[in-house]
């Protein structure tokens, strides 16, 4: 087409989170500056798009330049929120510190601040267990008080008037910080035999590193890349016994080169 505005009504069959672009410029010199999910959310391309020459090669210009966007933005915003939280003992956390959390949970991609958040859990169960040794388990309870007192938090936000899209995020946090603490409580705290990082019940969780300006997910043996595609401010199931094994053999299986087809009212 000579007119690339007109592939916005086809670029959910492309890419699936992303429901339009912003054109700025006349015809002749236009380039594409964002991103939009179908919920509003707006994500600024990390450098301008020109939509010249084939349509096929500016649009993988803009898959490339999403993925390299949500990396760059997923690393500032980590850096962020170390600058916020900058005290390794969850267990006194200031009130300012708890609350620049609750402003940097709204300040950056609903993507970016899901996955930070479960980057930091991983981090922080890693360091609780270490620490099981020295402070006779009491580390993992106190890191799992203050995933509840994080919830409460959560929970009040979410009740103060937030927007639809905001609401829509905190209640996705919500439905993973549920679980991490459950894990931390009832999996690591309440079974006396798990004292380290390397012991099975935390391998078998699905965790999320920052590593080599990138993001691994690992589980078990399982190690594979974060792909970096844009996936809005979507829903989130909740999370049970049921759907840890079923990340567990989706994981293994993938590690393994094979695949998976999930089904049922699960």
């Amino acid at each position: 087409t000579r007119d690339p505005r007109a592939v916005q009504p086809h670029l959910s069959k492309c890419f699936e989170g992303i429901c339009r672009l912003k054109f700025t410029g006349e015809l002749k010199n236009l380039s594409i500056t964002h991103f939009y999910s179908s919920e509003g959310e707006e994500v600024k391309f990390q450098s301008p798009i020109t939509p010249s020459g084939d349509t096929e090669a500016w649009m993988n210009r803009i898959q490339d330049n999403m993925k390299s966007s949500l990396r760059t933005e997923t690393r500032m915003s980590l850096e962020e929120y170390r600058a916020i939280v900058p005290n390794a003992d969850y267990s006194t956390k200031a009130k300012d510190e708890r609350i620049g959390r609750e402003k940097w949970l709204l300040s950056w991609p609903a993507q970016v601040i899901l996955t930070i958040d479960q980057v930091i859990w991983a981090q922080e169960v890693t360091q609780a267990l270490n620490d099981c040794a020295s402070s006779a388990r009491q580390s993992v309870k106190r890191y799992s008080e203050e995933l509840l007192t994080r919830i409460n938090r959560t929970v009040d936000l979410i009740r103060s008037g937030v927007s639809k899209r905001e609401r829509s995020l905190l209640t996705a946090i919500l439905t993973i910080d549920v679980h991490a603490q459950a894990v931390v409580y009832n999996g690591l705290y309440c079974d006396a035999a798990v004292t380290s990082p390397s012991d099975f019940p935390w391998m078998s969780q699905l965790r999320y590193y920052w590593e080599d300006d990138g993001i691994n997910v690992k589980q078990v043996n399982a190690c594979l890349p974060y792909a970096w595609e844009y996936l809005g401010v979507g829903s989130r199931l909740v999370i049970t016994p049921l759907t840890d094994r079923c990340y567990m053999t989706l994981t293994s299986a993938l590690h393994l080169h094979l695949g998976g087809s999930p089904q049922g009212p699960a």
